[in-house]
Parts: C-alpha cells; sequence; structure tokens
C-alpha cells in the first residue's frame, strides 16, 4: 500500500510485503541486428510488413517466441530460474546502493515470477529520494488528514494510492447459473474452495458454457493473446459440433475436471509458484 502526499514536502509510502523489480521494463523488439531496448519500428519497416505479409508474420512470432522461451525461469532448480534470482537481486542491490536497508526489506525470499514482477522504471530510484520517507510499520488507522502506523506516528497525506492486488480465484461479479447452482456456489463446493476446471475452458454442472481465461490458464509466460485465439478456436470448433450435430447440450464430465486438477497440482510443485509469494 502506497500513500503519496501530493503538494506536501514528503512522500511517505507504506511497505506491503517484498517485491521483485525487472532490471529491465522494456521488450526488446529484435527487428534488425540492433538489441536496444526500444529498438523504433520505421517508416520503412511498416511499409515492409504491409506489403509482404509472411515477413510480418515471421516477425510475429519472433516476438511470441521470445515470451515462450522464458519459461523455464518459472521451473523451479532449472538454470534460468537460478540465473533470474541472481539477476534480479544483483540489479536491486545496485539501484538501492545508496539505500542498502531498503534493499534487505525489499529483497523477498520467493523466486521471480512467484508474484508478478515489478518493472516500474525508476521506481527503486525513486524510494532513495530524499524526500521519501520509506515506512516499514504497519498501518493501524486512518483519519482524514493523515496515515496512523502502528508505532504511533502520524504521516500528514493528501491523496492516499492502494496497490493492495486483486483476487485471482473469485468467480465473475455477475451471477452465472448452472444445473444445480450457481458457478460462485460450485467453485465454493470444490474440495480445495477454489476455481475447478477441465483445460481452464469449461467446467461440470454449467453445459454450453466456456471460459476465456479460465482457472489455470495462463502459465506465467508466453503470449496470452495466443491462449485467448486457441482458446476460441476450440469453443468455436464445439459450437460448429453442437450445430451440425443437433447436440442439446454440452458439459464436461466430472471425473475430467478432477483429472486435470490432478495434473495441474502435480505439475505446479516443480514451479515458483508454490512458493510463499508474501515473504
Amino acid at each position: 500500500m502506497a500513500s503519496l502526499g501530493f503538494g506536501r514536502q514528503a512522500l511517505p509510502l507504506c511497505y506491503r510485503c517484498p517485491l521483485l523489480s525487472s532490471p529491465n521494463s522494456s521488450l526488446t523488439l529484435r527487428l534488425d541486428q540492433t538489441h536496444t531496448n526500444t529498438t523504433p519500428v520505421t517508416n520503412e519497416q511498416k511499409k515492409h510488413f504491409a506489403s509482404d505479409p509472411s515477413a510480418y508474420s515471421a516477425f510475429r512470432l519472433k516476438v511470441e517466441e521470445s515470451g515462450a522461451a522464458i519459461h523455464s525461469v518459472t521451473m523451479k532448480g532449472t538454470a534460468m530460474q537460478l540465473g533470474g534470482v541472481a539477476a534480479f537481486s544483483a540489479s536491486m542491490k545496485e539501484r538501492l546502493a545508496s539505500r542498502p536497508d531498503i534493499y534487505e526489506t525489499l529483497l523477498p525470499s520467493f523466486a521471480p515470477g512467484c508474484r508478478r514482477l515489478t518493472p516500474g522504471a525508476g521506481y527503486l530510484e525513486a524510494l532513495c529520494e530524499p524526500n521519501v520517507d520509506f515506512i516499514t510499520s504497519g498501518i493501524a488507522r486512518l483519519t482524514s488528514e493523515a496515515i496512523i502506523t502502528k508505532d504511533g506516528t502520524s504521516h500528514p497525506i493528501d491523496v492516499l494510492v492502494c496497490a493492495t492486488g486483486f483476487k485471482t480465484g473469485s468467480a465473475p461479479p455477475f451471477p452465472i447459473h448452472g444445473r444445480h447452482s450457481t458457478i460462485e456456489e460450485h467453485w465454493a463446493r470444490s474440495g480445495s474452495g477454489d476455481p475447478t476446471s477441465y483445460l481452464s475452458v469449461a467446467t461440470d454442472g454449467f453445459p454450453n458454457f466456456f471460459m476465456m481465461l479460465g482457472p489455470n490458464s495462463a502459465i506465467g509466460s508466453g503470449s496470452l493473446t495466443m491462449m485467448i485465439e486457441s482458446v476460441g478456436d476450440y469453443v468455436v470448433r464445439c459450437v460448429r459440433k453442437v450445430q451440425k450435430e443437433g447436440v442439446r447440450s454440452m458439459a464436461v464430465k466430472r471425473e475430467r475436471v478432477a483429472d486435470f486438477e490432478e495434473f495441474c497440482d502435480k505439475y505446479f510443485e516443480g514451479t515458483v509458484f508454490v512458493d510463499d509469494c508474501r515473504r
């Protein structure tokens, strides 16, 4: 949780939990032989892509492959994962050289990828500015003019900015009714209490219901667009089957949902996602 006191001399920032700030927040587009962080797309290249669809397709594939190639960073014990830990730690230590206390506080025990990275260019550098107060005491309460931390200190503010994350396992904010319950009730009754699915696309008890970016869909790396497109193609094939074969409804079996959940649980045992991402 961060509070920025615009208009006042000090900008108090209340530390909530450790984070990893990535060394480079920009995507390197390898349009040619230059490897700069922000390679510009020239008008000539735009014209080339417009006139040669195959060249544009090849470029898109390179961009997609560059994202997919880092998947092993999410797998525990791989060379890329171990190298990522060293690189991120070294980068943070260098950027916080004038404030080693902040480095020691922010450096987490979990590996890169366990939580979403914090690329914010200049974020760590801003913490070292003389007009920024880095506060580690928890927030006890708020008043109309200040944050009161647990150590009893009052921190005057004009604006409070909350950056507390989001609940990834929540059901849609609108009711979806299946054969016997709403999807929120269905997921609440699952053994783990977490959302369940088959291939992240469907869940049992909800005929003709398909999800994009459903439970266990994103894998922490690669192209999210490709994942969405793949699910879209799968759903279209299901719809065509229903239309052509006169099928009234289509629903996944509970046993297949259980199989997929078991597969996911086994897979995640070897990933960074099982780390305690709050420490």
